[in-house]
Formats: structure tokens, C-alpha cells, sequence
């Protein structure tokens, strides 16, 4: 981006490949880690049966939720594939999908987070998440809370809850309202062009593209971002911000 940026009262962030990077997901450990809490009404049903069945349904309904730009919610489908099973578990759907998701894709860290995040509290830049997710808010929020300790995100939208997927504008709109700023002194950082920098822009939000993932900086498009590579450039890039 050639000129200089308005420096933001607040930076948005995305999840995935942005603050927090997933191992492979895997249905079958997750089930696995939630099988000593099943009770079987009839026949026992084969954990192997069990993953395929939920790999297959997730990317049914997550092909017809993308047709749409909506989301769907995990918990629905784990409701869905348990009763469909006959299977009833001791613990509660929220309980169950921590559980799941933990050992189906833990989470870690990306690389500079922490004096990042350091940095916008020290400097008085607030934070906070949108992000496209079938997990519930409540284990977003939790997961978020465990890895990144004492953290001062303000709030976290998740799809998941507000059922509109990022680029839609209206789910950027609800983050905005939620800051109680305007699009113009907010900054929206994510790994995701089509979804984290359009519709950020579409939004009036500046968007920041953190190429995590090294897909290069081919996009054309007619729209003002800051291109990062690293989370530490986005430090340098609000020094030179006035």
C-alpha cells in the first residue's frame, strides 16, 4: 500500500491461520476422547462408523451453508449424528463439543502473537475477533482464554452465533457496533482475501492481509490493504501510522 494509514482505535481480528493455527482436523480422535461418555441404546456403533458418518455430513451441509454465505452450528451436528446413532452421552452438548474439538484440532499460537497483542495494549488499540466458525462461542471463547492468558479482546462474533459468514458486510457491521466505532477507525486483520480483506473493505474497515498461509500477494483488486507476512510487520506498520 503506498501512503500513510490512519492509525486505528482498534484492530479486529480473524481466528483461524490468524491469531491461532489448527492441527489437521480429525473426527475420529475427537469422537474417540468422547466415547467413554456413551451410552448405547442398542448396538454399539463403531467409532470408525461414527467419523466417517460426521465427516460426510459436516461437508454436506457446510457445501450448502457456503452456497449461501451462512453458517452452520457444530453442536446441531453433533446433536443430529448422536440421536440419528442412538447414542446419549453424561455430558452436556457444550461439554461434548470442547471435548471433540480439542482432540480434533488443537490449537496453538501464531508466531509474534503475544508482543503483538502486547504492543495494541500498551498503545491503547483495542481488540477484538469475527470469526467464520461452526464451534459455539462459548468454546471459541474459552479456547481463546487458554491460550492467550489475560487477554483484553472485547468481544468475540462468531458465524456460528450470528449465523452470516464473513465477506457479508452485516457480520463486520455487528462488530462495529459492538466496538462503538466507525468502519473508519478500525482496522480488520485476517488470512482470508476473498472473506477478511473484501469484506472488510466493503465495510469501510482497512483491511490488513496476513498471508500466513504464503498463498503471495497476487490479488487484483482495486481496493486499498496493508499486505503482511508476518505478524510482527503489522508493529512497524503502525509506527509509520499517524
Amino acid at each position: 500500500m503506498e501512503g500513510t494509514m490512519k492509525k486505528p482505535k482498534m484492530i479486529i481480528f480473524d481466528y483461524g491461520n490468524t491469531l491461532v493455527k489448527e492441527t489437521i482436523f480429525n473426527s475420529k480422535k475427537g469422537i474417540a476422547a468422547l466415547e467413554k461418555y456413551f451410552v448405547f441404546k442398542n448396538n454399539k456403533v463403531d467409532l470408525d462408523r461414527l467419523a466417517e458418518f460426521s465427516d460426510k455430513m459436516f461437508l454436506d451441509l457446510v457445501k450448502k451453508a457456503l452456497e449461501n454465505g451462512v453458517e452452520i452450528h457444530n453442536i446441531s451436528c453433533l446433536k443430529f449424528m448422536f440421536e440419528y446413532f442412538e447414542v446419549e452421552c453424561s455430558l452436556n452438548y457444550i461439554e461434548m463439543e470442547k471435548i471433540f474439538w480439542d482432540h480434533a484440532a488443537s490449537g496453538i499460537k501464531m508466531d509474534y502473537v503475544d508482543e503483538v497483542l502486547e504492543y495494541l495494549k500498551k498503545h491503547n488499540i483495542r481488540t477484538g475477533i469475527i470469526s467464520n466458525i461452526s464451534f459455539s462461542r462459548e468454546n471459541v471463547l474459552r479456547r481463546i482464554n487458554e491460550i492467550f492468558k489475560n487477554n483484553s479482546f472485547e468481544f468475540i462474533v462468531t458465524s456460528s452465533e450470528y449465523v452470516y459468514r464473513k465477506p457479508n458486510r452485516l457480520i463486520f457491521e455487528l462488530g462495529l457496533k459492538k466496538a462503538g466505532l466507525n468502519a473508519n477507525d478500525v482496522w480488520y486483520c485476517g488470512d482470508n482475501f476473498n472473506n477478511d480483506i473484501l469484506g472488510a473493505s466493503a465495510t469501510g474497515i482497512f483491511p490488513v492481509y496476513f498471508d500466513s498461509c504464503n498463498k503471495s500477494n497476487n490479488e487484483k483488486n482495486n481496493i486499498e490493504y496493508l499486505y503482511i507476512t508476518s505478524l510482527k510487520d503489522l508493529i512497524s506498520n503502525l509506527e509509520e501510522a499517524e
